[in-house]
């Protein structure tokens, strides 16, 4: 309670005067951690305050990077859109960028994982998640089984969380705001 308390202000500033210089997948991040926050107390009013801020988030989310990503930063852009925009019940979207996120790469997540990733609840019925699903299912467990040293260690993620993906070294820390 008290991060979410000490984060909300900068959120809200975000949400009204977008800052070039701030990190994407930190304000996805604070976006998405607010939401499941409030959605905890009382979920109508969560979602209220998501539809109410859709366009804001949209325009961040359209803004471009400052620098050019990393491999594993662009995996982690890919995790992030996907979950915002599967929680803003955009499929589309969502399943444009769950369709950029590789199974072999340091950060994948667990089929199981995946599975309860609550991010991902708006679209996880649908045909076309269900088939990236099962397609990402065998990828992983192909991965894992050529590479089990590399698998084994990248399945730290903690499933129901979105602060998991890991803040940009070269972004504002949500702690230092």
């Amino acid at each position: 309670q008290q991060l979410i308390d000490e984060l909300q202000p900068k959120l809200d500033q975000l949400l009204t005067q977008p800052d070039d210089e701030y990190d994407v997948g930190n304000f996805i991040i604070l976006v998405l951690e607010n939401y499941w926050h409030q959605s905890a107390k009382n979920p109508k009013q969560a979602e209220q305050w998501l539809k109410h801020h859709q366009q804001n988030i949209l325009n961040y989310l359209s803004k471009p990077d400052a620098t050019v990503l990393s491999a594993s930063d662009q995996q982690r852009h890919h995790i992030l859109y996907s979950e915002m925009y599967a929680l803003l019940n955009m499929p589309q979207h969502a399943m444009q960028a769950l369709q950029q996120r590789l199974p072999s790469d340091v950060e994948a997540e667990s089929p199981a994982e995946i599975q309860t990733n609550k991010n991902l609840n708006k679209i996880r019925e649908s045909a076309e998640f269900i088939q990236w699903f099962k397609q990402y299912s065998v990828d992983y467990q192909h991965y894992k089984q050529q590479h089990p040293e590399i698998c084994q260690s990248s399945n730290t993620l903690q499933p129901d969380k979105t602060a998991h993906v890991p803040v940009m070294a070269n972004a504002q820390q949500p702690h230092e705001i």
